[in-house]
């Protein structure tokens, strides 16, 4: 049993590995601004004054979507889902399929296959959220999943992917703009 688990005996073993078999995303960090800190431990008696790099980890969407949609039988239910809302009548709107917006996007994208995402934002203590020191430890989370996934498995965790973390506090320092500009990109793309 100890050689069988050889290869993970460390945090960074296991991610090896499992980028070797590609069934791991690693986040990429993107530096977006700068914040003044003090720095106590400097080496003389005084207080310094540093710059700490603000940053922020994405997941790269059009990855993680593309080993989902790879997963069997995934594509078909979707694109079966898609096309059965897609052809109920429009005079009561039971999901985004229905509206004004979807019909437009679909004249603007022919015969191509669109899927269209949800995205969803929350700040999230990882600490102790009632004690004295709530909120330093907040953090903003970005998910995301696929409009046209049935309501049998939407709200499935496994269907609901993470796309960014952020310090929420950095978010107030650099604004909103740099914080989603990484993100934004990666919604263009795809």
């Amino acid at each position: 049993v100890q050689t069988m688990l050889a290869e993970f005996k460390s945090e960074y073993r296991c991610f090896k590995y499992f980028e070797e078999c590609d069934s791991f995303i690693r986040p990429e960090v993107f530096s977006v601004g700068e914040h003044p800190v003090l720095n106590n431990k400097s080496t003389t008696q005084h207080p310094v004054l540093a710059l700490k790099k603000i940053e922020i980890q994405k997941i790269p969407l059009r990855r993680v979507l593309q080993k989902f949609l790879e997963l069997p039988n995934v594509y078909n239910i979707l694109q079966q889902y898609l096309q059965e809302e897609d052809s109920k009548p429009s005079s009561v709107l039971s999901n985004v399929f229905q509206g004004s917006l979807w019909q437009s996007m679909k004249t603007k994208f022919g015969n191509r296959t669109v899927f269209p995402l949800y995205m969803f934002f929350d700040d999230f203590e990882s600490c102790n959220p009632l004690g004295s020191k709530a909120g330093i430890h907040k953090i903003g989370a970005v998910y995301v999943s696929l409009a046209c996934i049935p309501p049998e498995y939407s709200s499935i965790l496994e269907n609901v992917f993470l796309a960014q973390l952020f310090y929420s506090k950095d978010r107030t320092t650099v604004g909103n703009g740099k914080i989603f500009s990484k993100l934004l990109e990666e919604f263009k793309y795809l």
